[in-house]
């Protein structure tokens, strides 16, 4: 908490700096807690997101794919129309 108490950014253009933009959700690009926190937010978003949508199959395989998660990003595919609300509402839980 430390970290982030009373944090602020500027904004620099060409020479010139803002003025402080008061931090108040998020985490600092650089912080070395960033990647802890990312790993334990997304771990339980991928279980739950495997539980509840259908995914696809691929090939002829029994094994369903719901997310492809990489580094930062996460793309989730979806094959019916009620697992857009369904994802909507996890989505909601997480954010």
């Amino acid at each position: 908490m430390g970290l982030y108490k009373n944090a602020a950014s500027e904004v620099q253009i060409n020479g010139f700096r803002s003025t402080p933009i008061p931090i108040r959700s998020s985490i600092r690009q650089g912080c070395p807690l960033s990647m802890q926190l990312y790993t334990l937010c997304l771990n339980p978003l991928l279980h739950k997101l495997d539980e509840e949508l259908a995914g696809v199959r691929i090939g002829r395989g029994r094994v369903k794919t719901v997310t492809v998660a990489y580094a930062d990003n996460v793309t989730v595919l979806l094959t019916t129309l009620d697992d857009v609300q369904k994802l909507q509402d996890i989505l909601h839980t997480y954010e």
